[in-house]
């Protein structure tokens, strides 16, 4: 037979191949087609069979192509049945945990609860859409063993059930659940906890009784994603243990949080409900003592009582952070401690029912434009942001005072009159132009005065003469000009003055005291550069000091020259030093002090003159004036006259007498 024939029919047979093999790429998934040995074409078909319908009866015959030797086989395969509703195709999701972990560390007991996290096919054949698959054996029975984690009756997340858990030696459990969406807790809680956190990314459901018998649950802590179903109803306070003493469930979205007398846990003292998105709070706990509900969006006033003595035990009150328009102490006769920062307050009543026991209290950030009546026993006091056009009159027991960031123009004279026991006040960032001499009478114990960035024009005389305690001034940022000598020789002694940021007039004896207060060898922080202004320009402090310090050593060196002035020259250097290196002092020469000194040595040589020639002095001036008291006349011979010239002259010859005269 001629080859050409030959290789036509062999060609015919390669391109028919072809055709075949692009025919049925469809029907055989992409990573079987590739398939290569008997061994993996039996599996295909094993994998087929298992998924394939009873009543689907129509087989389909392909071609698998192998390599090597081996020629081509037809191999039979029943294909997928068709899904015969009528509903949309869906993807059936396992509810089973795909793991499960119980951990034991120190007195704590962790369960972690991991379900699939999205749709996820079980193991078999991809069907395309209209097809469907069924879960793999051993997935569907995951934990068939355990009853610590079941599917939920409804179809929808997991039951927890916590009785079962053995004690591993300490008293703290801890339940962490992620991606099973809907939790319910039930079926009791193992008597040795005296501790619960149920840390749930989705929602939880508390079943009534889910505790069971245990009378030993104190402390709960709940963090849930998506919140617990029934807060609406008050169903969170139905599910409470009686036994609880704190509770905490912040970052647990709920609108309302309501405790009924009929099911709030008799013994409950804590309530942490921070960042929950609360609206409104209504609660009947006469034992509770601490109540944290900032980050919320609770507005109107602090009216949360739901029955009589509600909140009548709460000492420590943290609001901070809601959108309360008023509050009053009314209703919170136990108040100790009360935090009502970032809020929309216009108005702060404490006169209508005095909390008695009120030591702390903080209301910055907000509108308050009335300052409040004080208590008496308060300790802490922090008004700051406001829009306050006057100081509040402090009480006798405060010890920290922070009044900054207001609209005050005068301090006021009985202001700050009874607060003897004061150690810390701070008028910072006000609109201050001027303190009076008696602004601070009665703040004895003084440590710390703050009067930074106001518009301080003028510091009367003796402003600061009665702080003797004060060890930190800060008067920077403001527009001083000059302080009187009293103040400064006060201030000197012991205290740290901050004074930059003040057109100072450019004087060498007040800038030289200016920077010996500003420098504090012990303070951490570098104290600015002080700067004066004269005729509208800034000049250097320390460059003006260097120039009066010039100066002064050129007078003190034209002095030098002259030997008679050869002690006072010597002395002028070490007054220029004020006594120490790096502290340059001003001298500054009093004229009264010479005339005084020419005055002196005038008297002293004038008496010893006269001492030296007084006998040359007496008897040229005895014709004229005797020591008689009248003039005697040349021609009578005065007898007297000359008996007394006799005694002056024997006086005369005698040492002591003359010393005596």
């Amino acid at each position: 037979m001629p080859p050409f024939p030959l290789c036509s029919r062999v060609w015919a047979w390669l391109l028919g191949a072809a055709l075949l093999q692009v025919a049925y790429s469809e029907v055989i998934p992409p990573t079987t087609a590739h398939a290569t040995t008997p061994s993996n074409i039996t599996k295909i078909l094993d994998d087929s069979n298992t998924v394939a319908d009873d009543s689907a009866s129509d087989t389909t015959t392909m071609l698998i192509l192998t390599t090597g030797t081996e020629s081509p086989r037809l191999v039979t395969m029943k294909p997928p049945p068709l899904q015969r509703s009528t509903e949309s195709p869906r993807l059936k999701v396992s509810t089973r945990p795909s793991r499960l972990e119980v951990s034991t560390e120190r007195n704590v007991t962790q369960v972690n609860i991991i379900c699939p996290s999205g749709p996820r096919l079980f193991p078999g054949i991809p069907g395309s859409q209209g097809h469907v698959t069924t879960p793999d054996a051993n997935d569907a029975d995951a934990y068939a063993t355990t009853t610590l984690v079941t599917p939920a009756v409804s179809g929808r997340g997991v039951e927890v059930d916590l009785s079962q858990l053995e004690c591993g030696g300490g008293n703290q459990l801890v339940v962490d659940v992620e991606g099973c969406g809907h939790v319910g807790v039930g079926g009791g809680v193992p008597e040795w906890a005296e501790g619960l956190t149920l840390a749930i990314k989705g929602s939880l459901v508390l079943k009534p009784g889910w505790w069971g018998e245990t009378l030993t649950l104190r402390e709960m802590w709940m963090r849930v994603a998506s919140g617990v179903d029934g807060e609406e109803e008050g169903g969170l306070c139905e599910t409470l243990p009686p036994s609880l003493e704190m509770l905490d469930i912040s970052h647990t979205p709920m609108e309302t949080l309501t405790l009924k007398a009929s099911c709030a846990p008799p013994a409950l003292q804590r309530l942490e409900a921070s960042h929950a998105a609360l609206l409104r709070l209504a609660l009947c706990a006469p034992s509770l003592v601490t109540l944290h509900v900032s980050g919320n969006e609770v507005g109107g006033g602090m009216q949360w009582a739901a029955c009589d003595g509600g909140v009548a035990s709460v000492e420590y009150l943290q609001a901070n952070g809601n959108q309360l328009t008023a509050a009053s102490t009314c209703g919170w006769g136990s108040l100790r401690n009360l935090d009502l920062r970032h809020n929309l307050l216009a108005g702060l009543d404490l006169a209508s029912c005095p909390p008695a026991n009120l030591t702390h209290l903080t209301a910055a950030h907000n509108y308050l434009a009335t300052p409040p009546t004080l208590p008496p026993a308060l300790l802490q006091l922090d008004l700051s942001h406001n829009l306050l056009t006057t100081f509040p009159i402090l009480t006798h027991a405060l010890m920290e005072v922070d009044l900054s960031h207001n609209k005050v123009v005068e301090v006021g004279k009985s202001t700050f009159k009874r607060a003897r026991k004061l150690l810390h006040l701070n008028l910072a960032f006000n609109r201050l132009t001027q303190l009076h001499e008696r602004d601070f009478v009665g703040l004895r114990t003084l440590r710390t005065l703050d009067v930074s960035h106001n518009r301080l024009l003028h510091i009367a005389p003796a402003t600061f003469n009665h702080l003797h305690n004060l060890r930190r001034l800060h008067l920077h940022k403001n527009r001083l000009v000059d302080l009187d000598a009293r103040d400064l020789a006060t201030l000197k002694v012991h205290t740290h003055v901050t004074v930059h940021d003040n057109p100072w007039a450019c004087s060498c004896q007040l800038l030289a005291d200016l920077s010996n207060l500003q420098a504090c060898p012990t303070c951490q922080q570098e104290s600015v550069a002080l700067e004066c202004r004269e005729r509208g320009t800034w000049t250097p402090a320390k460059t003006l000091l260097h120039s009066c310090l010039q100066a002064v050593q050129e007078v003190t060196q034209w002095h030098g020259d002259d030997k008679s002035d050869e002690d006072l020259s010597e002395e002028e250097p070490e007054t220029l030093a004020g006594g120490g290196k790096g502290n340059p002092k001003v001298v500054m020469v009093v004229p009264g002090l010479v005339v005084l000194l020419l005055v002196a040595i005038t008297a002293l040589l004038s008496y010893r003159l006269y001492h030296r020639h007084r006998h040359a002095i007496t008897s040229r001036l005895a014709p004229f004036c005797g020591f008689c008291g009248h003039c005697a006349p040349n021609s009578i011979n005065n007898n007297h006259h000359n008996h007394q010239r006799d005694q002056l002259s024997q006086i005369g010859n005698d040492s002591d007498t003359e010393t005596e005269l």
